[in-house]
C-alpha cells in the first residue's frame, strides 16, 4: 500500500471513530484554507517561520469554532500559525497574530514615489556616506523631511486640526 492510501486509511477510521471532524475535509473549508495560506505567503503570522517535516502550518480560527460556530468560515477571522505556536492556544486564547503595519509602514505606503526615493536615498546615505560629514548632513536631512512628511500625513487624519 502506498503512503498515501496509507494516510487515507488512518484518516478513514479516525472519521469512523469521531475523532476527525467532517468540517476540515469540506469544500468550503479547503478552498478558504488555501486561500488563507496564500495570502500569508506560507509563513507562520506569530514567528515568521515557514512549514517543515516537523513544524506544519496550521489554519487557526482566532475566535474558536467551539465557541463562535457562526465564524467557522469567516475569512478575518482566521490566521496562520505554525503548529509550535498554535500548540498551546485550545480555545482560551483569541490573540489575534496577523500582521498590523505600523504608522510609518501606514505613511510611506500614501508617500508619492519621488519623496519615497528621496528618503531611500538618504537612508542609504546616512549609513554609507563616504565621510561623517556627508553621513551627518544626510541624518538631517532624513529626520527633516520625515518630520515635514510625519506632519502632512497627521493632518490629513479624520478630526486633524486644519
Amino acid at each position: 500500500m502506498s503512503a498515501l492510501g496509507a494516510a487515507l486509511d488512518r484518516f478513514e477510521r479516525r472519521m469512523e471513530q469521531g475523532r476527525e471532524d467532517p468540517f476540515f475535509m469540506s469544500r468550503e473549508w479547503l478552498d478558504l484554507r488555501y486561500k488563507v495560506i496564500k495570502k500569508s505567503a506560507g509563513c507562520c503570522q506569530c514567528c515568521g517561520g515557514r512549514a517543515d517535516a516537523d513544524n506544519s502550518l496550521q489554519v487557526d480560527h482566532i475566535k474558536p469554532r467551539s465557541k463562535f460556530p457562526e465564524l467557522s468560515l469567516v475569512e478575518s477571522n482566521l490566521q496562520v500559525l505554525c503548529r509550535r505556536c498554535n500548540l498551546g492556544k485550545g480555545n482560551k486564547d483569541a490573540t489575534d497574530w496577523r500582521f498590523e503595519p505600523s504608522r510609518e509602514l501606514r505613511i510611506l505606503e500614501g508617500l508619492e514615489p519621488a519623496r519615497r526615493f528621496k528618503l531611500q536615498q538618504l537612508g542609504w546615505l546616512k549609513v554609507n556616506g563616504d565621510s561623517k560629514q556627508i553621513r551627518t548632513a544626510a541624518h538631517a536631512e532624513y529626520r527633516r523631511l520625515w518630520r515635514e512628511i510625519e506632519t502632512a500625513w497627521a493632518s490629513n487624519l479624520p478630526g486633524a486640526p486644519k
